[in-house]
């Protein structure tokens, strides 16, 4: 729980940002391990897909999209001040994104089954040495 506390000290909300993609993941990958339906299977792996993938396109691409989008417009002749977030990139949003997406798609693929402890899956995904540095752990391998 350490890396947690690390990774506070940064920020609160950011704190709050790893907590939520690894809450979702973890509940996404219990759904897709009890479920007995293909179909509810790949709807739990798409929430878990665009959760994650949101987060990521946000804090790391938005400000380049609204620059981009401002310019064509500019190019067009229409003038257009681009939406900029002034926000700093949580550290290692990359890591953990991809990294609780991986466990979501090892539980469909039954490479794995789910962890029931939120807690252990809470570890595996911000265990900060591995979370600034990577690389990307598949959780057959560290959450055990």
């Amino acid at each position: 729980m350490a890396s947690l506390g690390f990774y506070a000290a940064w920020s609160v909300w950011y704190l709050s940002l790893i907590i939520g993609v690894a809450a979702i993941c973890w509940y996404a990958g219990r759904q897709i391990n009890d479920a007995d339906q293909e179909a509810v299977k790949r709807r739990w792996i798409a929430i878990a897909a665009v959760v994650c993938m949101s987060v990521l396109c946000i804090f790391k691409y938005f400000n380049f999209f609204s620059v981009s989008i401002a310019d064509g417009f500019g190019a067009a002749g229409i003038d257009l001040d681009p939406f900029i977030l002034n926000v700093l990139l949580p550290v290692g949003i990359s890591f953990y994104t991809f990294q609780a997406l991986s466990y979501v798609v090892d539980v469909k693929r039954g490479s794995m089954p789910a962890t029931r402890s939120f807690h252990d899956f809470l570890l595996y995904v911000s265990f900060f040495p591995q979370l600034v540095a990577g690389p990307i752990e598949r959780a057959t391998r560290l959450l055990p």
